[in-house]
């Protein structure tokens, strides 16, 4: 059986999708998830070099929206995603 590569970007960006589900559903703004949210953001952070301009702007909104304690949207969490585009 061959094992299919996977590079660190990939791992990453599923990351970054995981990530932007819980904001999506508000999973933010639930104190039994803020462990797991800034632990996922912490790791995301310390992959900062691998990671596009605009996807180091949502991850600064994620981050805001943590530490404020905000409602974010869907169709904000996208604009910051394909704003460069």
């Amino acid at each position: 059986m061959t094992e299919e590569k996977v590079s660190l970007r990939d791992v990453v960006f599923d990351k970054m999708n995981v990530l932007e589900n819980h904001f999506i559903r508000g999973d933010h703004l639930d104190p039994k998830y803020r462990d797991t949210i800034k632990d996922q953001m912490a790791w995301i952070s310390k992959m900062w070099i691998i990671v596009g301009e605009d996807d180091k702007d949502w991850i600064e909104m994620a981050k805001y929206a943590m530490e404020e304690q905000i409602a974010v949207s869907y169709t904000h969490l996208r604009a910051h995603e394909t704003r460069g585009n």
